[in-house]
């Protein structure tokens, strides 16, 4: 037997390592030699007879979250696949201290265990951490972490009734932890039969995602798309191809998420993302019909204070003038305040002028069982939101639905 390490690694695997390593893979008495290789990828493989077996070796420390184990990943990965023998794969922990249980790591270890990747730690008394079900039980862990520390929101995973959306930094550690959550993802993805859509975006004036991490995306069927996706800024919304609208909904998402967070109705809280719209203030069909340059339309298009995640509901009574802002105050117009306070006496002219029939009758039944749900009247706009710029657009649209 051939037990084959890199060079890079030679001195975290001694004998004892690999001793102990062998011993939870069941294979005892069995001479072997060890093979010194060039190779890139924190792992060993172990060629047993017919069989390759992989196994990523984490850092000896815990400490540093990414190094320890989630960066090591994606490149073993793409080693792993490409091997057309028989094959399996694991990862083994050097250090099993409690310092390797924290929240995030704990996750990775999820994560690795939802794609395939048994921790052989395991099988000799280390806890035992699940794999995943399902997308919303690691998005709401991932939330609550993020409240904790939320300067650096690297990757944001959205999901629809038929895809799932990744934003994911393309630089250094950000680059490996959105090559592993999108594998993730996507393992989770074909059980749903759902598509996986991978946009890149610029960090630290990064290049784009290796090509091998983009290999070994499209192997798991994630759609990469090829354009470098840059913060809010000029690079994002200027020299845009003119076309009919400055419509950019891709990079207005990714604005959104970075003001806001995840997908959550700004007036209702609610966070069932197949149902929250990023909604623009100032409506698109308006930038389009405006003087401006298409710079400055395109600008609009995607500025973040020009938007905010609304409801399917609020969504179309805000586009549709049911409400509006003055300030940051919530205002409601006389027409909801009649359907609230008599319902039956005041629904039909309220809607009068809205040509949609089924918009009209979900609006009813909606304000007839969830009144006070439906409008806040003393919903104020959180001032970590709320600047200059928003103002100006609230003002647009309160003009638009008001006309003063």
């Amino acid at each position: 037997m051939i037990i084959q390490v890199p060079q890079r690694i030679s001195n975290d695997v001694d004998s004892f390592v690999l001793d102990d390593i062998l011993e939870c893979l069941g294979i005892t008495n069995t001479e072997y030699s060890v093979e010194t290789t060039a190779r890139n990828g924190r792992n060993i493989v172990i060629k047993n007879g017919n069989k390759n077996l992989y196994v990523i070796i984490s850092g000896k420390s815990a400490d540093g979250r990414n190094s320890f184990l989630a960066q090591s990943i994606s490149t073993v990965l793409k080693m792993y696949i490409a091997d057309e023998e028989e094959k399996e794969i694991y990862a083994f922990l050097l250090d099993t201290s409690s310092h390797a249980k924290t929240d995030y790591i704990v996750d990775t270890y999820r994560m690795i265990k939802t794609i395939g990747i048994e921790i052989l730690n395991e099988r000799k008394g280390f806890d035992i951490f699940p794999a995943y079900d399902n997308l919303r039980e690691w998005k709401e862990k991932r939330t609550t972490r993020q409240q904790y520390n939320s300067a650096n929101n690297s990757t944001y995973v959205l999901e629809s009734s038929e895809t799932y959306t990744i934003y994911g930094k393309c630089f250094g550690a950000n680059s490996k932890e959105a090559t592993l959550i999108s594998c993730f993802v996507a393992c989770l993805a074909k059980k749903e039969e759902k598509k996986v859509y991978f946009f890149q975006v610029e960090d630290n004036n990064s290049s784009k995602i290796s090509e091998n991490d983009r290999q070994l995306l499209e192997s798991y069927g994630v759609i990469v798309e090829n354009d470098l996706l840059p913060p809010f800024g000029p690079k994002q919304y200027e020299k845009q191809e003119k076309i009919e609208s400055a419509r950019n909904q891709a990079a207005f998402q990714l604005n959104l998420l970075n003001k806001y967070g995840q997908k959550k109705c700004l007036i209702c809280e609610n966070n069932i993302e197949e149902s929250i719209i990023a909604s623009h203030i100032h409506r698109i069909t308006d930038i389009n019909k405006s003087s401006l340059s298409w710079d400055d339309k395109c600008k609009e298009a995607v500025d973040p204070d020009n938007g905010i995640w609304l409801c399917a509901n609020h969504d179309k009574m805000f586009e549709n003038g049911l409400f509006y802002f003055m300030g940051q105050n919530l205002k409601t117009k006389v027409k909801i305040t009649q359907m609230i306070e008599n319902l039956d006496a005041s629904t039909n002219t309220a809607l009068d002028k809205i040509e949609d029939t089924l918009l009209k009758q979900q609006i009813y039944e909606f304000v007839k069982y969830n009144s006070e749900l439906l409008i806040l009247k003393d919903y104020i706009i959180n001032n970590r939101y709320y600047n200059s710029k928003m103002r100006d657009y609230l003002e647009r649209h309160r003009k638009r639905v008001n006309g003063f």
